[in-house]
């Protein structure tokens, strides 16, 4: 909210009260400030991932001198305090900051500095250590942490207490408990800047790093109390996956919901994407997810499958519906797109603003080996060797057969279906848009809606662009036939995704394109190889079917 004019004159007074008010002669050092007045300020800056954490505590007596540096409330280099117990003291104040709870900072705050009368936090960018800010008041903080000696009278101070307030109101930390979080835990937060606060508490680790998948790789910091911490950057919105690196053993984070991501559970936190939600749930109808099992003759097992049915399926016992098959990526399971992904959430608000026709969903486990199969022994065999490819050959036949012989007959037999090519969709992000690509291509009796996202054109095409007169059985040769059989060819990619990936996705686009094969190209601006880009994707897709 605006500040009001008044105040506004009021903060200018403030101004120039303390900048003419400073003295001549040899600067202080940085980051030592020194108590000439019975009411004085304590500063101090905290090192935080690419950013600084400060808290401003006003009071103190005229005899104290405080070498204040970077570290202090680390336990870094060596610092020194009038009070002998500060250092413990500052461990508490600090928890208290970082949390954003201010009233209860004076208490701590007092027993480090005598007689505080306020505690407020503030963001301070870290470009060649000056505070990014355009507030005066911020501005004159900012100069005194330069190394400038400013003496300040009494009623200097009283004005800058009275503002104080409504600054520290503004400039307050807005972090919350991340949606992904397990019950009731506070870390990790999010901020509305997109911001991650990650906490672990290994009092006897000698170092903690937080490593996120698709993101930053940071250090993080030890306090006195064992507490490790750290603020990332802001990060774009998204499920971000991440463990945590504790003297080299790679662990998921207690206070996260855990997801199959990687080919096994980490943890992962959910920053929101501002204004959005096509992806959250809403006051709309609610489709239901099922889970399913159906025993497969290709690979001799039971296999486990979950089915979105949309809303009223169970009460319009006389219609009958389209069916997407929506397949998952490389390392995560059938869970993927509605644990991760939200498909049905994404459903429920797309048929609930009539922009997509009601339609079955189902997720299946897309690994698959043949009866009697012995799994590869891929040890030492890097992605692209001989072996890498005939197993992903094999996995690729045995899922393609899975699929037309086993789990389409079985949905078509268990669900109200509309058994026809014409009522068929598949799509998939990245390994799954390649089993895409590569089941839908070869079955165009089957399907007439392919979908890829972040999807390779094809496990066998290495080393060589698409032959559209040879691959996949010459069916792209004919831009005008193909047109006929396939009512939705759609490709997707991330901006911000792996060269190799965005390259290759791009290039397959220039190729349709060039060869005259209408289809359908978006990119999600900003996006990795993550589920933001594939939610978009879905949003985007989903809305185009059975029209």
């Amino acid at each position: 909210m605006p500040r009001p004019f008044p105040l506004l004159l009021l903060v200018a007074a403030l101004a120039a009260t303390f900048l003419s008010s400073a003295a001549a002669g040899a600067a202080e050092p940085e980051h030592t400030l020194r108590y000439d007045t019975p009411a004085s300020t304590w500063t101090e800056a905290l090192p935080i991932g690419n950013g600084r954490i400060g808290a401003m505590v006003f009071g103190g007596t005229s005899e104290e001198r405080v070498q204040i540096n970077e570290s202090t409330l680390w336990g870094g280099r060596p610092h020194h305090y009038t009070n002998p117990e500060a250092g413990s003291h500052l461990a508490e104040l600090r928890q208290l900051i970082f949390a954003g709870r201010i009233e209860e900072a004076a208490a701590p705050a007092e027993r480090v500095m005598g007689r505080p009368k306020l505690l407020m936090p503030y963001w301070l960018a870290d470009a060649g250590n000056l505070w990014e800010t355009q507030d005066p008041l911020w501005r004159l903080v900012r100069d005194h942490n330069r190394g400038r000696y400013m003496k300040r009278s009494g009623l200097t101070l009283s004005l800058l207490l009275c503002l104080a307030p409504l600054t520290s109101a503004q400039e307050s930390a807005d972090f919350r408990p991340a949606s992904t979080n397990v019950w009731d835990a506070q870390y990790p937060r999010v901020d509305s800047k997109g911001r991650v606060e990650i906490r672990l508490k290994a009092p006897d680790a000698a170092k903690v790093r937080l490593n996120f998948w698709s993101g930053p790789k940071i250090d993080m910091v030890k306090q006195p109390d064992g507490m490790w911490s750290v603020i990332t950057e802001p990060l774009v919105p998204g499920l971000h996956y991440y463990t945590l690196i504790v003297d080299g053993v790679e662990m998921a984070d207690t206070g996260s919901r855990s997801f199959f991501g990687g080919s096994k559970y980490a943890s992962a936190v959910e920053v929101p994407e501002p204004e959005s939600t096509y992806y959250s749930i809403q006051d709309v109808p609610h489709g239901q997810v099922r889970e399913v099992w159906y025993f497969s003759k290709v690979t001799g097992t039971w296999r486990h499958a979950l089915v979105y049915a949309p809303p009223g399926y169970d009460e319009k016992t006389t219609e009958r519906y389209p069916v997407l098959y929506l397949q998952h990526g490389g390392g995560e399971d059938e869970t993927g797109w509605v644990r991760q992904g939200h498909a049905n959430f994404i459903l429920d608000n797309l048929i609930a603003s009539g922009k997509a026709k009601p339609m079955l969903v189902v997720m299946a486990y897309g690994y698959a080996r043949r009866a009697g199969a012995q799994p590869p022994d891929l040890a030492g065999k890097g992605f692209g060797s001989p072996e890498f490819r005939k197993a992903m050959q094999e996995m690729m036949s045995a899922f393609e057969a899975d699929v037309t012989e086993a789990l389409i007959p079985f949905v078509d037999k268990t669900f109200r279906t509309i058994p026809d090519r014409d009522h068929r969709a598949m799509a998939g992000l990245s390994m799954g848009g390649m089993q895409t690509y590569h089941i839908t291509l070869s079955h165009l009796d089957l399907f007439s809606h392919i979908g890829g996202f972040s999807g390779a054109a094809g496990p066998f095409i290495t080393g060589r662009d698409l032959d559209l007169k040879s691959d996949y059985n010459g069916v792209l040769a004919d831009p005008a036939t193909f047109a006929k059989k396939v009512h939705v060819l759609w490709l997707g990619v991330g901006t911000a995704e792996p060269e190799r990936m965005r390259d290759g996705i791009r290039k397959l686009h220039t190729i349709l394109t060039d060869a005259g094969i209408a289809h359908v190209y978006q990119e999600s601006p900003g996006t990795d190889h993550e589920w933001q880009t594939w939610r978009r994707n879905l949003d985007d897709f989903a809305a185009r079917l059975f029209r």
